[in-house]
C-alpha cells in the first residue's frame, strides 16, 4: 500500500530537490503517490513535469499527480509538505526593500520582513489548517514555509499538533564543512542545535 505525500507550494523551485529526495528513500518508504498542489496551474505544470521527468529516471515507484484544489490534496494524506509563499516572490521583494530601506536585517525570518511574511502566511495556514484537521487529522505536517518557526508554532495552537518545522541549512552546513576538510559528507559528524533560523554547530 502506498502513502501519500502532498506538497503544498508545490510549483515551488524547491520541489524537484524534495522529489529527489523521495526517490532515493523509497526503499524505506515503499510506494508514495505524491501531490503536488498550487494556486498557479502554469508554474505547476512546469515544475511536475519536471518532477515526473526526474523520477522516471530513477525507476522508483513514486506516482506524482498535480492539482489546484487544496481539499483535494490534502484528503487522505498521510504527510503534508507545506512549503506556500503567501504573496509569492514578489510581496517578499517588497518586504526585503522596506528592510533596506531602514536599515535593518532584511530576511523573511526575523525582523520586520519576517513579520509581514507572518502576517499574509496567518490566513493561509489557518485554512490550511482547518482542512487538514477536518481531511487529514492523522496526517504529520512537515512546515518548510518561512518565517518556519512562527508559522509551525500557528499549525500547533490551531490544533495540528503533529506538525515538525523543517530547514534544510543543517544539510548545507554539512557540504561547507566537508568541502573544507576534504572529506565526503558521509564522513562528517555534526552536532546541530537550536531553533529553526536560530541554529548553531558545536561540535564537528
Amino acid at each position: 500500500m502506498s502513502i501519500k505525500i502532498s506538497v503544498i507550494g508545490g510549483g515551488s523551485v524547491f520541489t524537484p530537490e524534495l522529489i529527489q529526495l523521495l526517490g532515493k528513500n523509497t526503499k524505506v518508504t515503499g510506494p508514495v503517490d505524491v501531490c503536488l498542489m498550487d494556486i498557479s496551474s502554469e508554474r505547476l505544470q512546469i515544475v511536475g513535469e519536471m518532477c515526473q521527468r526526474l523520477i522516471k529516471k530513477t525507476k522508483e515507484p513514486v506516482n506524482i499527480t498535480m492539482t489546484t484544489d487544496l481539499r483535494e490534496a490534502i484528503q487522505g494524506a498521510d504527510y503534508i509538505c507545506n512549503q506556500l509563499r503567501a504573496g509569492g516572490v514578489l510581496a517578499r521583494i517588497e518586504d526585503e526593500k522596506l528592510g533596506r530601506k531602514y536599515n535593518i536585517p532584511f530576511t523573511e525570518t526575523i525582523s520586520v520582513c519576517g513579520f509581514a511574511t507572518y502576517l499574509r502566511s496567518f490566513p493561509e495556514i489557518v485554512e490550511l489548517a482547518n482542512l487538514i484537521l477536518k481531511y487529514a487529522p492523522e496526517a504529520w505536517v512537515l512546515n518548510f514555509a518561512n518565517p518556519a518557526g512562527m508559522l509551525s508554532e500557528t499549525f500547533f495552537r490551531l490544533g495540528v499538533t503533529k506538525v515538525i518545522g523543517v530547514c534544510n541549512i543543517s544539510e548545507k552546513f554539512l557540504d561547507i564543512i566537508s568541502e573544507e576538510l576534504a572529506v565526503t559528507p558521509s564522513d562528517v559528524y555534526m552536532n546541530f542545535r537550536g531553533l529553526n533560523h536560530m541554529t548553531f554547530v558545536d561540535k564537528v
